[in-house]
Parts: structure tokens; sequence; C-alpha cells
């Protein structure tokens, strides 16, 4: 099995928490890193504390991802 992640992006946070909910109930397989990031996008109170959330989560995944060590 392969551990490629899909990224998808959404137009809102309740169209983003459908679709989180559903992939997971449909037993597809999500990361540690889904999950915490999900929680945490979800408890973050307001539309610009979410996009600030999403742009530095995004950030750290670019670093992890052009590191040498991946």
């Amino acid at each position: 099995m392969s551990d490629a992640s899909l990224p998808i992006e959404c137009d809102g946070q309740e169209n983003a928490l459908r679709i989180f909910n559903t992939l997971n109930n449909r037993g597809v397989s999500l990361s540690m890193s889904d999950i915490f990031k999900g929680l945490i996008y979800q408890s973050k109170n307001n539309k610009e504390n979410r996009d600030r959330f999403a742009m530095k989560w995004k950030e750290l995944e670019n670093k992890i991802t052009n590191s040498p060590l991946s």
C-alpha cells in the first residue's frame, strides 16, 4: 500500500469537515497529521484564524516536502 497523500482543497470549513468525515467514515486511512490538522482547524474560532492556520500548515508541509530528509 502506498503512503501517498492526496491534497483536497475546499472553499469553506463546512465542506472541508464534510469531506474529512466522509473519508474517515468510509474507512479511507487518514494519517495522524490529517487527524491533527482537522482537529486544530476545527478548533479555530473564526475564518481569519482558520485561514492563518491553513497557510502555516501548508508552509510546514512544503518545508517537509522540500527537506533533504524526505
